[in-house]
């Protein structure tokens, strides 16, 4: 069994170890050692990072009893020196003890019991089993940080399972091994295989961003330490950047954006009444200067400037009628865009025998039906070549059907 320094000493950063074992699998070298200070992946925290003889440590994890650091490289000889990434293993202890505090104080205070935890980097997350408001949420952070302040002892035992059984508030794990409780004052004592700060004010703050509804209870999202700082800067320079933008103080912000985004609805409906306006009066000039073949009339147009919203407002329009088939085109981002079709009432026509060709000729993709198709291609230059093309394609098709 390889000997677990990081039980022994949590705060360890580098080591030194004799290789057991190394074992390739495509590629990656899993390695086992006599002894280690690297965690391995369990309990929802990710294991630690850093490097072995040398070679980068990719992952950690246990099989079969046995701890394996997975390297990207044969490390040289048996005796090797680890080193952590120490950044990434303060983060996680800092947010493993900070969700035991949490997790303790939501139960204390407000008969909440987590189900679940998991552990990252940017942002962590606790599933309860009931739903808080948002200021049952801010009375947990406001709790969860006067543990904080109160710097206590953080103490790793393992008790007889009679007192576990008796003082745990999270499920006892089903094993043979003894049980390992970490004890965090009287906020929380449950079994727990993670590393964890021996003092609770190494935790540093503890914020929760916010909670959804999940699977009948609650997801709270939180950071702690280093992370929680990282994302309130970022969350702040975002507020000093839009007060600015807005000529607003902070207090203000949330209804001016609100007036803002009320504001931008109004316009998408304006715009939008707009467009249709200008797109039936170009649907009847259009309609008028179609050209006639046979029952249809093929309205085959480049416009130079025309938006996406635009074209598929007048295709539309242009498609209400059931004698007519729409060839439209417009240049777009890195190109050129296609949009083909008729109304859905026709079953004569297929207009896959014009768009196919068209789509080829300006280099693009795109797709559709019987009735309808669009896609865009790099070749705006040759635009009017794919139109041309489409035009005699639809032409030669109606005529086939006398």
């Amino acid at each position: 069994m390889t000997k677990k320094l990081y039980y022994e000493d949590v705060y360890l950063r580098e080591f030194d170890a004799t290789v057991t074992s190394i074992e390739e699998r495509d590629g990656k070298f899993y390695v086992t050692l006599d002894q280690t200070a690297f965690y391995p992946e369990g309990g929802g925290q990710p294991s630690d990072v850093g490097t072995l003889g040398g070679m980068e440590v990719e992952h950690v994890f246990e099989e079969g009893g046995a701890i394996l650091h997975v390297l990207t490289g044969r490390p040289e000889g048996t005796l090797v020196h680890g080193e952590m990434d120490w950044g990434l293993r303060l983060n996680m202890m800092q947010q493993h003890l900070g969700e035991h505090i949490l997790s303790g104080v939501l139960l204390r205070n407000l008969d909440a019991r987590a189900v679940s935890v998991h552990f990252g980097e940017s942002a962590s997350t606790v599933d309860i089993d009931r739903h808080l408001d948002q200021s049952q949420l801010d009375e947990a952070e406001d709790a969860a940080n006067e543990v904080v302040y109160g710097n206590m002892a953080v103490e790793i035992l393992y008790p007889d399972t009679s007192e576990i059984e008796r003082l745990s508030r999270r499920k006892i794990p089903n094993t043979s091994e003894r049980i390992r409780i970490v004890k965090v004052g009287d906020v929380d004592y449950v079994p727990c295989c993670g590393t964890h700060p021996m003092t609770t004010g190494e935790v540093g703050p503890i914020k929760i961003f916010g909670g959804e509804p999940h699977k009948g209870g609650m997801r709270i999202t939180f950071a702690c330490g280093r992370t929680a700082m990282r994302k309130y800067r970022s969350v702040w320079r975002n507020a000093v950047t839009m007060q600015g933008l807005l000529s607003t103080d902070e207090a203000d912000l949330p209804e001016r954006v609100a007036k803002l985004m009320s504001d931008l609805r109004d316009f998408k409906r304006e715009r939008q009444a707009l467009l249709g306006r200008i797109a039936a009066a170009d649907a009847l000039r259009l309609l008028d200067e179609a050209e006639k073949v046979g029952e249809y009339r093929v309205v085959c147009r480049v416009f130079d400037s025309a938006g996406p919203e635009e074209l598929r407002c007048l295709f539309s329009r242009l498609t209400e009628d059931e004698s007519v088939v729409a060839l439209l085109a417009a240049p777009a981002p890195g190109g050129a865009s296609l949009v083909f079709g008729c109304n859905k009432s026709e079953k004569a026509v297929d207009i896959r025998t014009a768009f196919s060709p068209a789509i080829g000729i300006i280099g693009g993709k795109g797709g559709g039906n019987r009735i309808q198709a669009q896609g865009s291609g790099p070749a705006a230059d040759r635009l009017a070549e794919a139109m041309e093309s489409a035009k005699s394609a639809i032409v030669k098709a109606i005529e086939g059907l006398r």
